[in-house]
């Protein structure tokens, strides 16, 4: 296995078809300019927010998953910034899921951001994903916060959670 950090291109290029699964499910249509529009702004926000895709392939450099991180370093000299990030986007393609790959990129990540001087990390998501929820408490987050309606308001919401890396 293989950590990559990869630039805007090359990670749609390798990971498209696993972000429209992450971000907008069965809703996506590749046929509409729209859609695909909107998908190359979410992922381009990503970036310029600074966004880290940390990424995993095989040994026979297949993509993986990745989990995308939003760490900004803050300003120099200045304690009360960069000390937080949050996981915008996290997954496994279908047939690497269950098998403890997706630890492996929550490492890499927790070590990136403590390397650069962060404190925690922060993730959320989907209320109804109990096995999110599991997992993530089963990696030391804790729920800190839990938004109904988020995404509209026949929607469960989504749960915040909270990890010191410290």
């Amino acid at each position: 296995m293989e950590i990559k950090y990869l630039d805007e291109q090359q990670f749609m290029n390798d990971f498209q078809t696993l972000i429209i699964e992450l971000e907008c499910g069965r809703h996506y249509d590749s046929n509409s300019e729209q859609h695909v529009q909107w998908l190359k702004r979410r992922v381009h926000s990503f970036y310029i927010n600074c966004g880290t895709a940390i990424c995993l392939y095989s040994d026979a450099a297949i993509p993986i998953g990745f989990l995308f991180l939003i760490y900004d370093h803050g300003l120099e000299g200045v304690e009360c910034f960069g000390t937080k990030a949050s996981i915008a986007m996290f997954g496994l393609f279908p047939e690497y899921r269950s098998n403890g790959l997706g630890a492996s990129l929550l490492r890499e990540a927790e070590e990136y951001v403590t390397r650069n001087g962060g404190k925690c990390l922060y993730v959320d998501t989907y209320a109804g994903n109990a096995g999110a929820i599991r997992y993530y408490t089963r990696e030391g987050f804790i729920p800190v916060a839990y938004h109904p309606g988020e995404n509209g308001m026949d929607d469960k919401g989504q749960v915040y959670l909270f990890k010191e890396l410290c």
